[in-house]
């Protein structure tokens, strides 16, 4: 759950790197939207404080046999607007 990461905390933990989970955490499963404005909000702080390129997303399906994504380490994801990791390379 990231609803209580704020730009303090961010600051108290010396965050500097940020790799979030995608289904479950700021998408609902299998979607390629936002679960709601507070976590998009969120990860635009992150974005923010830490630069666009020092917060990624991990899936374990970016990157399976069946995804269409491939010999690519980091694209953007146009709708989420957020660097994915493709764990396969």
């Amino acid at each position: 759950d990231i609803s209580s990461i704020n730009e303090q905390f961010i600051q108290n933990h010396k965050i500097k790197l940020v790799f979030i989970d995608k289904d479950n955490t700021i998408t609902l499963p299998y979607e390629n939207k936002y679960a709601n404005e507070n976590i998009e909000s969120i990860v635009r702080l992150m974005q923010n404080s830490l630069g666009f390129n020092n917060v990624i997303i991990i899936s374990n399906s970016i990157g399976s046999n069946d995804d269409k994504i491939q010999n690519i380490k980091l694209l953007e994801n146009k709708e989420l607007k957020i660097l994915l990791l493709n764990h396969s390379m």
